[in-house]
């Protein structure tokens, strides 16, 4: 940047006392792990619950390229954590692109990702005691916390989500997101 001219040289070398070079994650294999079960204690202790991970969930994040680094890891983590049922965090709930493709999310020319799989996610049939109304405003909630954490801003998820700016604000305020 200071090459370019887009940066000033004198606070580039003012703020240029320690260099840090981080490889990306997936040059890190050993820490795939545990990062994982760190995010999964977290999330855990967000929403006060208690899960934890098959072991092929594990081995599956080991494979994973994880093209979005911790940031990635820690929203798959959290997406998974939410849409489980069980204690037991399982493979069925990893997204499609990490299951089948074993390759990282699409990006398109606009720069905005593509999420070319489903949201998906598991009832508890045998101790549901929700309605379908109750059922469908929680996955709304969690489409729409999903959507906000992703693409990072509101006008962003309404695009993605393509339904009007306000609507998300309004559904923002109803769940207090």
């Amino acid at each position: 940047m200071v090459r370019e001219n887009r940066f000033r040289q004198d606070l580039y070398y003012r703020i240029n006392v320690i260099s840090v070079t981080l490889p990306p994650l997936h040059e890190r294999r050993e820490d795939i792990i545990p990062l994982a079960n760190l995010f999964l204690k977290q999330v855990c202790s967000k929403y006060n619950v208690v899960k934890f991970f098959d072991q092929s969930v594990l081995r599956k994040f080991e494979q994973y390229t994880w093209p979005g680094n911790i940031r990635e890891l820690r929203n798959v983590t959290e997406r998974m954590v939410l849409t489980s049922p069980r204690d037991e965090v399982r493979l069925s709930l990893l997204p499609r692109f990490i299951l089948e493709e074993n390759s990282p999310v699409q990006v398109s020319s606009a720069s905005s990702p593509v999420m070319d799989e489903p949201l998906s996610f598991e009832i508890d049939w045998e101790n549901n005691t929700k309605s379908f109304k109750e059922l469908i405003h929680d996955q709304e909630k969690d489409l729409l916390r999903s959507a906000l954490e992703y693409y990072g801003t509101p006008a962003k998820a309404a695009k993605a989500l393509r339904i009007d700016l306000s609507n998300v604000y309004r559904k923002i305020q109803k769940y207090t997101l």
